[in-house]
């Protein structure tokens, strides 16, 4: 039993040196899981990351408009409100391996959404191939509702 604790606590440790990503508070969550209509001018977007036992282990860093927003883990989404317009999102992940593999440039890894006026958009981050989709409201709510947690900002 005391093999066990000390493992628990080196393990515990491990995480905490490694930036193991910390996760906003319930009020925030439930806050973004209510789906507030966004301000005058600005756009709400959701980025959800579906939880998926393979890749679990691994976040991606969520760059909008080349700043780093967010790290997604498996299971995480991400909330924000943006002004209306186009904007450019890119994973990490996706960006280190395709230009790699494909000899690509950033600006070919970038996927663009346009926020609009008091409307959230929802967006799907897919891990196994490093892309982004649309997604409905409907299925947008519906992923945010079974997402366990949601990741937080990083600037």
């Amino acid at each position: 039993m005391l093999m066990i604790k000390k493992c628990a606590l080196l393990c515990c440790a491990l995480m905490m040196t490694a930036g193991c990503v910390s996760r906003m508070s319930s009020a925030d969550t439930a806050y973004a899981r209510s789906f507030p209509e966004p301000s005058a001018g600005q756009g709400g977007l959701y980025v959800v990351r579906e939880s998926h036992l393979l890749g679990s282990h691994k976040s991606v860093d969520l760059y909008i408009d080349n700043q780093k927003a967010a790290q997604l883990g498996s299971g995480d989404f991400y909330y924000t409100t943006l002004p209306v317009g186009s904007h450019s999102l890119m994973a990490s992940e996706f960006e280190i391996t395709n230009a790699v593999l494909t000899g690509g440039d950033k600006q070919s890894l970038f996927f663009r959404v346009k926020a609009e006026e008091k409307k959230n958009k929802f967006v799907e981050y897919n891990y196994f191939n490093g892309t982004f989709s649309i997604l409905s409201e409907e299925d947008g709510k519906k992923l945010v509702q079974e997402s366990d947690r949601v990741s937080e900002e990083r600037k």
